[in-house]
């Protein structure tokens, strides 16, 4: 009698210890990870039968091994990889670390989420072909039909009888119940080393059931849906973006032909641009270029950018890569109400939404809309980029559009619009008042968009929304939306364009919203307008503009009575005309600001005043005086709470003392100013304060301190793209000499 194996005594001795062959074949798996454990389960299957000592089960055993080959099968479900297929380095990397590192506690469980036609289907059969050596047992396979445009999606249950008779398990076996099944599934696998591909699951719920309960398999799931209660019962997660721009690239040359992408690089972007890096739209435009040879990148790139049919090009008359047919099998699994905030986000132009603007759009309240936004995001129709700003690419925006042209009455789209409107400028209206609780606007909005007002209450609270919501507000004014609004919006938003340095949009909305006030003949409004335009103009170094728009300021203002525009108008003309060197000039402008702000029993506009007068006293050597104007306009500006103002009347004082060699109470007061700006997000004058202590610091003789002051200070001007970056970087090259 042949001798025994090391692997047939193993499998004998637990045999006769009693064990059950489910459990000798995992003792066996466990131990050796060989890829012989179909034939260690037939041997257990064996031994448990027999019982009849090692001579019969090695007889009996070898007897099954010389027919397994041909009698069992296992299984190999995979569908064929895309041969051309490029990129993804990370996500491979990722799903490889993850079989690395599986352990024996259990099954590892991986989720592979993204949009609809980004790729996760191609991206996880072509992974499995990449180890598919390294599960012996089996390859499963199937589409679970979670998000197909007409098929209900597949019942757990009926996948269960499908991998059970792929695994040799025969039909009278198999179970009817629910629980039976999955019982007799878990069972089957047990030991087994199987990698199981759920393609395109709807949700975690009918992912559930297809779990295996051992180690050794290995579970792809992907889906649209983001599996949230997978993932937080232990699942593994691999999120799927679009392309990055060099694998966008990648994708085209490998799916047209590298030598034409090459021939016309620029139409390549822009074809890649257009199909948002989306890797389906990038692969049937790609086909539309191959299968009409005479078609030019550069025309397949203008057919993408025509906004109404960019989608009709990406057309494949096959509904599983027909772009729009693929995102609709998405929209029609949504509520009615998920539904029609998709649709709405058609008419939202920014690059992203806050669950208040929609909101305002739909109607609902914050919390609801919060929730609707989130719903969509679960099914990856937008996605939350950030907390609270949900996103979508160009290409699912443009559906949205389509679907809400196609769906909703005129009426309906242009309230929504008008909501949105409304809520935008009652929100520009309220951060400007907290930003600039002293300013005085130029045109009152009306109660009714109070109610509109959410979640603003501190000047911190008024920049990060401006911040936030700056992008899609200029997007708007872009696209003709907030015209009939404009007017409010421009003078609303005038501070926080100033705070932030955000010159070049503030000088483009009040050209724009001045246009209006002119077609309407609202001379307030014009007064307004003409001197914002002007400040605008002074930051941007352009003083013909600067100067030729607040003579006209001055001449509204004097039309329709207006002290405190008046008076602004002619303190903002004094701080031109210093900045032109026209200091005298200046002295006089200054001081009719302080009588007509006097007039109008206005004390923060009157300290104001004071300050740009003691600071065109000071660059006149007038230190003394400059010092009394200063040090008045401090006490005005403290007992009214400005701390905008505040903070440059002890910049001007500072300046004073540094003229008059007091050098320790010039740090102090910039110091105390840099406090200030900071507080009141006043970016260019936090630069200009900064440069101002450099240069302090630097006639002491401590250069590190003025290196770090002036290299802080050019990092400000650099972000805002101000012209004084120069001053900045004169002082850090040693370019100029300070004093």
């Amino acid at each position: 009698m042949a001798r025994l194996t090391a692997r047939e005594r193993e499998i004998a001795e637990l045999a006769a210890g009693g064990l059950t062959s489910a459990e000798i074949g995992r003792r066996l798996f466990l131990s050796t990870r060989t890829v012989d454990s179909h034939l260690g389960r037939v041997y257990a299957k064996l031994a448990v039968a027999n019982r009849t000592g090692l001579a019969a089960v090695m007889i009996a055993g070898r007897s099954v091994e010389g027919t397994a080959g041909g009698g069992s099968s296992v299984p190999a479900q995979l569908p064929a990889g895309v041969p051309t297929f490029v990129g993804r380095t990370e996500h491979l990397r990722r799903l490889d670390d993850l079989l690395a590192a599986a352990g024996n506690d259990g099954p590892v469980v991986c989720a592979v989420t993204g949009t609809a036609g980004v790729g996760k289907t191609t991206l996880a059969v072509h992974w499995a072909h990449r180890v598919a050596d390294r599960f012996p047992d089996g390859l499963l396979h199937v589409d679970l039909r979670g998000f197909h445009p007409s098929v209900a999606p597949l019942p757990a249950a009926d996948v269960i009888r499908d991998f059970l008779i792929a695994l040799d398990v025969p039909p009278d076996r198999i179970p009817a119940g629910p629980q039976a099944l999955a019982a007799l599934y878990r069972t089957t696998l047990a030991g087994r080393r199987v990698l199981i591909v759920l393609d395109n699951a709807h949700d975690a719920d009918q992912v559930r059931p297809l779990l295996p309960g051992s180690p050794g398999a290995f579970v792809v799931v992907t889906s649209r849906d983001r599996l949230t209660s997978l993932l937080a019962a232990g699942a593994r997660h691999v999120s799927v973006d679009l392309l990055p721009d060099d694998e966008a690239v990648a994708l085209l040359a490998t799916r047209v032909d590298r030598r034409r992408v090459s021939k016309e690089p620029a139409a390549a972007r822009r074809i890649i641009d257009r199909c948002a890096r989306l890797p389906l739209a990038i692969s049937v435009a790609a086909a539309r270029v191959v299968t009409h040879p005479t078609f030019s990148l550069a025309g397949l790139a203008d057919d993408l950018e025509h906004v109404h049919h960019g989608l009709d090009v990406l057309v494949s008359g096959d509904a599983t890569t027909d772009v729009r047919a693929v995102f609709a099998s998405s929209y029609h699994h949504l509520s009615g109400s998920e539904a029609r905030m998709f649709r709405l986000l058609g008419l939202h132009h920014g690059p992203d939404i806050s669950p208040p603007v929609a909101a305002a759009m739909s109607g609902l309240r914050p919390a609801q809309a919060r929730s609707t936004l989130s719903a969509l995001a679960r099914t990856h129709l937008i996605t939350e980029h950030t907390p609270g700003r949900f996103t979508t690419h160009e290409l699912l925006h443009r559906y949205a559009g389509e679907l809400v042209r196609d769906n909703d009455s005129g009426a309906e789209r242009s309230g929504a619009v008008d909501r949105m409107i409304d809520h935008y400028v009652a929100m520009a209206w309220r951060a400007g008042e907290l930003v600039a609780p002293h300013r005085r606007m130029c045109h009152r909005l009306g109660p009714a968009l109070d109610s509109t007002v959410v979640g603003l209450g501190s000047a911190e609270e008024a920049q990060r929304w401006y911040d936030a919501e700056r992008p899609a507000i200029l997007a708007a004014v872009r696209h003709g939306t907030m015209d009939g609004r404009l007017v409010e919006l421009a003078c609303a938003l005038a501070e926080l364009f100033d705070r932030r340095g955000h010159w070049h949009d503030w000088a483009a909305i009040a050209g724009r919203a001045l246009t209006v006030a002119v077609r309407r003949d609202d001379r307030g409004a014009q007064a307004c307008l003409h001197r914002s335009r002007a400040r605008a103009a002074v930051w941007l170094a352009d003083p013909d503009t600067a100067r030729s728009h607040l003579r006209q300021a001055i001449d509204r203002y004097d039309e329709v009575g207006d002290l405190f525009g008046l008076a602004h108008a002619h303190r903002t003309l004094a701080w031109f005309l210093g900045r032109q060197g026209e200091r005298r000039a200046a002295v006089r402008h200054a001081r009719r600001a302080v009588r007509l702000h006097l007039a109008a029993g206005d004390p923060a506009g009157q300290g104001l005043s004071l300050n740009s007068l003691g600071w065109q006293h000071a660059h006149l050597g007038e230190y003394d005086l400059a010092a009394r104007y200063c040090t008045a306009a401090i006490r005005l500006l403290d007992e009214a709470g400005d701390r905008s103002g505040l903070g440059h009347a002890h910049d001007s004082l500072g300046y004073v003392e540094h003229r008059r060699n007091d050098h320790a109470s010039a740090m102090r007061l910039y110091r105390s100013a840099i406090v200030l700006f900071l507080e009141t997000g006043d970016r260019y004058n936090e630069a200009d304060t900064l440069i101002r202590l450099g240069d302090t610091h630097h006639d002491l003789g401590e250069t590190g301190a003025a290196v770090d002051a002036w290299r802080r200070a050019d990092e400000i001007l650099t972000g805002l793209r101000h012209p004084d970056v120069q001053r900045a970087r004169e002082r850090l090259d040693g370019t100029v000499a300070v004093h």
